[in-house]
């Protein structure tokens, strides 16, 4: 039972804010409050609902701070990602990412951040 409570979408979610922020559980619980919201949300965001637009956006950030390599994995990331019918919202998914790596004293920056998958090792 214990290994599925491991796999639950909020269980997963929560992993994710700990991951992207690299704070503990305690210290992301407003992120992942906000998180859950966001995804579980209908609210017209104020960028157009297209995966391919806000891709570009990630993209164009990483680009502009100079990070080719890093727009590089992440568009080969994303386009594992659309070859794979793991995930039905990707959208929503790159966008709470855009969401997340926010910086709340510039609105108009955005901060981008390329999880790479753990190694074995690493586990």
């Amino acid at each position: 039972m214990a290994a599925l409570d491991q796999k639950s979408p909020n269980v997963l979610l929560q992993s994710l804010c700990c991951r992207i922020t690299g704070k503990s559980e305690a210290e992301v619980a407003h992120q992942f409050q906000y998180a859950v919201r966001v995804v579980g949300s209908n609210y017209a965001p104020t960028i157009e609902r297209d995966e391919f637009l806000v891709s570009e956006k990630i993209k164009k950030e990483l680009l502009k701070q100079r990070r080719e390599g890093d727009a590089a994995l992440f568009s080969e990331l994303h386009r594992k990602l659309q070859t794979q019918g793991v995930l039905k919202h990707r959208w929503s998914v790159l966008y709470l990412l855009l969401s997340l790596c926010e910086d709340p004293r510039k609105p108009s920056r955005v901060g981008i951040l390329v999880i790479t998958p753990q190694r074995e090792d690493e586990r």
